[in-house]
């Protein structure tokens, strides 16, 4: 698997959670409870004896997104990639 179909996947999980769930994060909290739920979905998964690695997958594909989801609502995407004290 390449890091575009990856970035793909997450992109398209993103598209059905804000069709399927219309209402915005609202706050760091709440983003902070919806992140935590995908990814305990998938520490679940992963203490398993045998985990299921597309389940793996699934699950970190919808905690990439819900993150990619609490940028964009808090209001936080216009801010740099770079890091702290940097510029371009």
């Amino acid at each position: 698997m390449k890091r575009g179909d990856i970035i793909a996947a997450v992109d398209a999980e993103l598209e059905r959670a804000m069709r399927l769930h219309k209402e915005p994060i609202h706050s760091y909290h709440e983003a902070e409870g919806v992140i935590r739920e995908e990814f305990e979905e998938f520490w679940d998964e992963a203490k398993l004896k045998k985990p299921d690695p597309e389940k793996a997958y699934e699950e970190l594909v919808q905690t990439a997104a819900m993150c990619c989801r609490a940028i964009l609502d808090l209001g936080l995407g216009s801010l740099s990639a770079e890091g702290p004290g940097e510029t371009s």
